[in-house]
């Protein structure tokens, strides 16, 4: 019976150690999954924002209108970050007036200062 209670406690001591490493390995990977998916969330977003900037400038809005109505998206979303940067730049192509938007954003990540997410999209 004394052998059962000793295998017992050194069970417990090497369980105890197992779940020292183990949590911290799990918080650790549930952050980079929860990271990630923030990432992909982010650039879903911005690159629904400039295909429907692009697609206005398509149909007739000026460049003034599509970075108001651009602008009014980001500050409505809770998603997209507060500090990105959008553009529109007129560039030709084979004598086409192309038009470039542009959206751009620092993502902040957990233990890395920050990754930038980049989306364009063109209009003629």
């Amino acid at each position: 019976m004394n052998l059962f209670q000793n295998l017992r406690k050194n069970q417990t001591g090497s369980a105890v150690a197992g779940f020292a490493f183990v949590v911290p390995l799990i918080v650790l990977l549930t952050v980079v999954i929860l990271q990630f998916i923030l990432v992909v969330l982010n650039y879903a977003a911005i690159s629904n924002l400039t295909e429907n900037g692009a697609r206005l400038l398509r149909i007739g809005f000026s460049e003034t209108q599509v970075l108001t109505i651009s602008q009014n998206k980001i500050s409505e979303s809770n998603l997209i970050p507060k500090n990105s940067r959008i553009s529109i730049k007129n560039e030709f192509f084979n004598g086409i007036n192309l038009k470039i938007i542009k959206v751009e954003i620092d993502q902040r990540l957990v233990g890395i200062s920050s990754i930038r997410l980049r989306s364009q999209s063109y209009a003629f």
